[in-house]
């Protein structure tokens, strides 16, 4: 476990290295249970964040989904991640970050990712919370969200299992399994921002 002082110098790294990458806006969205408070605020959450990537990286059962992501890369996907699963966000928005979060997975799916893999990322989330000192009732209330985007890799799943769906045709049933009528043009705008980035090798 660092000290304050250590996590404050390698969230800086960190914040350096992710600079330019898109990440989910926290700015005057709520949280479920009030979570990021209760995690110390968004200096905790985001080396929370870091502690659960380099335990990823670390982990060589994990290398071939994850191997050939850059640091900076991995650490806005797994916020975007564990953001989903704790904001307090209207559907539409759960929505739309939740056929984000597939379009980013289904490559994984392609590689063999499992629900074992799955439990092993719920392993290292979990001693990632150890390092910031969380308290068991909050530790539990973010292995709640955490064990919620299960749903998201199932989804995937239920997709590679389809008959016949080449790469392109999964990628474009994934991208419309959530209508983008529903959502507001902040929202289209960044749907099709995201699926531009992910274009055309989807990491």
């Amino acid at each position: 476990q660092q000290t304050k002082t250590e996590q404050q110098e390698i969230i800086m790294v960190y914040q350096k290295r992710t600079s330019n990458d898109s990440t989910i806006s926290t700015s005057g969205k709520k949280f479920k249970d009030d979570l990021l408070e209760k995690v110390g605020g968004e200096s905790q959450f985001n080396f929370l964040v870091i502690s659960f990537c380099e335990r990823i990286q670390n982990d060589k059962s994990l290398k071939l989904f994850y191997g050939g992501i850059e640091t900076s890369s991995l650490v806005a996907l797994q916020k975007n991640m564990i953001l989903s699963a704790i904001l307090d966000v209207s559907d539409d928005e759960a929505e739309a970050m939740k056929g984000k979060l597939m379009l980013r997975h289904h490559l994984m799916f392609q590689q063999g990712f499992r629900a074992e893999h799955f439990d092993k990322l719920e392993n290292h989330f979990a001693d990632a919370m150890l390092d910031i000192w969380l308290d068991q009732d909050v530790m539990n209330l973010y292995t709640k969200c955490f064990k919620s985007l299960r749903s998201i890799f199932d989804d995937c799943q239920d997709f590679q299992v389809q008959a016949a769906l080449d790469e392109d045709e999964m990628v474009e049933q994934i991208r419309t399994s959530f209508s983008s009528s529903t959502l507001s043009g902040e929202l289209q705008a960044a749907q099709e921002a995201f699926i531009k980035a992910t274009q055309p090798c989807g990491f």
